[in-house]
């Protein structure tokens, strides 16, 4: 997508991140959109947001964003590192286990029992 935005001349910084910021947007509104239609009643069309509890039983949102980096990052890795490459939602993604990690710690008792 980067490499597409640059030959169409709209390579500058700010105009990317603009663009990227649209995406991202549009991508959290569906997935909100999914999440508020799985609390409806379910009617088998979203299993796997209404469902997933099963298979996750002891999973825990920072396991899930710590799996996520590692999965961008073994992915990643495969790549010429001279590339244009992903930083924001990585660097995000490392804030938030890091801030989970320390919440955690700090609050023994929130921690879920398995």
């Amino acid at each position: 997508m980067a490499w597409r935005e640059v030959r169409r001349g709209r390579g500058a910084a700010p105009l990317r991140a603009l663009t990227s910021a649209w995406y991202y947007g549009r991508a959290l509104s569906r997935l909100l959109g999914m999440v508020r239609r799985g609390q409806d009643a379910n009617d088998g069309k979203d299993f796997a947001i209404t469902e997933a509890n099963m298979f996750l039983e002891g999973f825990s949102f920072r396991q899930f964003v710590e799996e996520c980096y590692r999965e961008n990052a073994r992915r990643m890795s495969v790549f010429d590192p001279a590339l244009l490459q992903p930083r924001l939602l990585p660097a995000i993604a490392d804030m938030a286990a890091s801030g989970l990690r320390v919440w955690e710690r700090r609050r023994p008792h929130l921690r879920r029992r398995t």
